[in-house]
């Protein structure tokens, strides 16, 4: 990437690219498996999530451009929880973070919470 494009940003960047991939993931889980909007989505999202986390471990080894934190935390957000707590179990990564464990913890709680009372609105 050439510095001052409008790309240039390890947020834009990833962002889109975590964006992009979780939204075709979840068109061709739908259309080729007949699955649910929601359900392709979820596990298009996490796969998305997963791959992330261990594409973040590795540029932290090798020195390479980093995925930025928020861009973790907004994939989880979308509801890649558990694909990023298997990305952090497996590839080890950002599980003695204190504060990124309290932000990634505290997104998750949220959805739980959400999730329940939906069910339970229904």
């Amino acid at each position: 990437m050439v510095a001052g494009t409008r790309y240039s940003s390890p947020f834009r960047f990833y962002g889109l690219a975590a964006l992009l991939a979780s939204s075709l993931g979840a068109l061709l889980l739908g259309l080729l498996l007949s699955w649910s909007a929601l359900f392709s989505w979820l596990v298009s999202v996490n796969a998305v999530a997963f791959v992330f986390y261990g594409l973040d471990k590795r540029r932290a080894r090798t020195g390479g451009r980093r995925v930025p934190e928020n861009v973790l935390w907004g994939i989880v957000l979308l509801g890649g929880g558990l694909g990023g707590l298997c990305g952090m179990l497996l590839f080890r990564h950002k599980t003695r973070k204190g504060s990124f464990q309290f932000v990634f913890w505290t997104i998750v709680l949220v959805e739980v919470v959400a999730g329940c009372a939906w069910l339970m609105m229904r």
